[in-house]
């Protein structure tokens, strides 16, 4: 799919969404889009400048990036890393990392196919018993551990 295709599907997707941006005209009071421009946009006339890409995003609060997703599944993900802290990123990316340096087909489990060298074990380890990023929850390593064991506090 192109871009000018991913944009169509992505604006008329966001306008069904959105009750108050379903119709050109209210996008277009919402960004200073032209309303005649929104219409060849949704029917893939024109490929826009990235100002035009820009108002829009900004006017159904999102990014470009989620306006240019091919769909809500990459949008939604993208998202939800934007607001984490780095600390978190870091980990996230470090899965991701064995994962996709995995030789796992798509459609396979993960965690059945993948053999893990004993470094990138100890990684994820040590990321997923990390204290949280932030001071929100207090952090007890110990009930911590014991939890994963079955110890009672």
């Amino acid at each position: 799919m192109n871009v000018t295709e991913v944009l169509a599907k992505r604006l008329a997707q966001l306008m069904r969404q959105r009750i108050t941006l379903d119709t050109q005209l209210k996008v277009e009071a919402a960004s200073g889009v032209g309303q005649s421009t929104i219409q060849r946009i949704l029917k893939q006339e024109v490929s826009p400048r990235i100002d035009i890409v820009e108002k829009l995003a900004h006017a159904f609060g999102v990014t470009v990036t989620d306006l240019l997703s091919e769909d809500d599944e990459t949008a939604r993900v993208m998202s939800l890393y934007r607001r984490m802290v780095a600390s978190d990123k870091a980990r996230v990316l470090a899965f991701i990392e064995v994962a996709v340096g995995s030789s796992q087909q798509p459609g396979e489990d993960f965690a059945r196919t993948t053999p893990v060298q004993s470094r990138q074990l100890a990684s994820l380890q040590r990321a997923s018993s990390a204290p949280p990023a932030d001071d929100s929850q207090p952090w007890d390593k110990d009930a911590h551990t014991n939890k994963k064991r079955g110890a009672r506090h």
